[in-house]
């Protein structure tokens, strides 16, 4: 069934800084946050000029209906999100969404969320929507690069976190814990991940090798964001493209020919 998604100026209700360069914005859209779900983006206009030209898309971060508020978490690298960095409460943005194929748990598997960096979005907007006891694989390269951590110790049955330089929780990546995990009961899982590519490529291996089903919420540059300009293109391994924007961003990762995707 196709989704209905909106274009709209919502009003920025609050800020919150997390550094000197992420923020999270929540935003009053109601029609956005009565549809949205986990792996979603919003697609959003930082400036009511023509320079940068393009949208931002931005993975939801949660969105709840009762408040008619979503959230967006996002870190200032190029122009338009410095843009959006320097938004004010109270401003209007000109957001459209949900925009992308969501994340849909298995009901009969226990889910592994595994999330890189700012990849923390979809999956933990996910783990609201599990009634499942979930356990969430979180990775970054120190300890104050792992975001929400009270939050996700809040929603997640069980939280490991590995840094690259051993700052906080174990000392590694996210594939040693994950490769521990299966090994007990590979049939019991479920994985569902969002991160930088050679991230997902790792995880993707363990699980075809593991036979475990395998959900990735792919990063891509956008354009468009609708699946018109051919801009976020991934291979299939049948040879056949598809687009993060629409077709994605999350996709059955046995699908996916990593081996041709930056």
């Amino acid at each position: 069934m196709h989704q209905r998604n909106f274009c709209l100026a919502a009003p920025l209700t609050r800020v919150i800084r997390h550094n000197e360069v992420t923020a999270e914005h929540w935003y009053l859209a109601p029609a956005i946050a009565n549809t949205a779900q986990a792996g979603q983006f919003l697609h959003i206009r930082v400036t009511q000029t023509t320079v940068p030209l393009l949208r931002r898309p931005i993975s939801i971060l949660g969105a709840d209906p009762s408040s008619g508020i979503v959230r967006i978490l996002f870190k200032a690298v190029g122009e338009g999100t410095k843009l959006l960095l320097s938004k004010r409460e109270g401003d209007l943005v000109d957001i459209a969404g949900p925009l992308g194929t969501p994340f849909t748990l298995l009901p009969d598997r226990a889910p592994i969320m595994i999330a890189g960096g700012y990849g923390i979005s979809p999956v933990l907007f996910l783990a609201r929507n599990s009634s499942a006891h979930t356990t969430l694989i979180y990775g970054a390269r120190t300890q104050s690069d792992i975001l929400l951590l009270e939050e996700n110790e809040q929603v997640f049955g069980q939280c490991i976190f590995t840094t690259n330089d051993g700052t906080l929780g174990e000392t590694g990546m996210v594939d040693a814990p994950l490769r521990r995990l299966i090994s007990q009961d590979s049939e019991r899982y479920a994985i569902y991940a969002c991160g930088p590519t050679p991230m997902l490529r790792v995880i993707a291996k363990i699980a075809e090798d593991n036979k475990v089903p395998c959900f990735v919420s792919m990063e891509s540059h956008m354009a468009c964001g609708v699946g018109v300009c051919g801009g976020c293109i991934v291979r299939t391994k049948d040879g056949a493209l598809r687009t993060v924007c629409k077709d994605g961003p999350v996709f059955d990762a046995k699908i996916i020919d990593f081996e041709s995707t930056k």
